[in-house]
């Protein structure tokens, strides 16, 4: 055989462990630290469930505990922590304003009865309420 075809042989079978040898250590086992990610902490907060329509009276269905990163609660969130019956307290409320899905619930969305402004919530665009005095001394006027 020719002297220059066995030095490239030679060299082709090299490149090739050599490139088996770096693939190997590529794909190999991934480190400790790369398993072990940052613990970022996070609370439960009342959101959505779905999206909530004006008007809407809500239902268990409605609400739902998310987890949100500690740094990014409001105070107005209502959170696991400060109010683990706010499920309980807004089941039957009225959304005053659309709520998205996934959206925190805070108190200026929703209206519960017996709260001030609750026909507001309730009426639509354009409408009035009045109260009207009914007594039974009038005799079917």
């Amino acid at each position: 055989m020719n002297l220059m075809r066995i030095i490239i042989q030679v060299a082709a079978i090299a490149a090739a462990g050599l490139t088996a040898l770096l693939v190997s250590s590529l794909v190999g086992t991934p480190d400790v630290a790369t398993d072990q990610k940052a613990r970022i902490p996070v609370t439960q907060v009342l959101v959505a469930a779905r999206k909530i329509e004006i008007g809407t009276k809500l239902t268990d269905a409605d609400l739902s505990w998310q987890e949100f990163p500690e740094t990014s609660i409001a105070a107005v969130y209502f959170t696991m922590d400060r109010n683990p019956e706010a499920v309980k307290q807004h089941v039957g409320g009225i959304a005053r304003a659309e709520i998205f899905a996934g959206s925190p619930i805070v108190p200026g969305k929703i209206v519960n009865a017996g709260e001030g402004g609750f026909m507001s919530a309730i009426l639509e665009g354009g409408m009035r309420a009045m109260s009207v005095n009914v007594s039974p001394l009038c005799g079917g006027i």
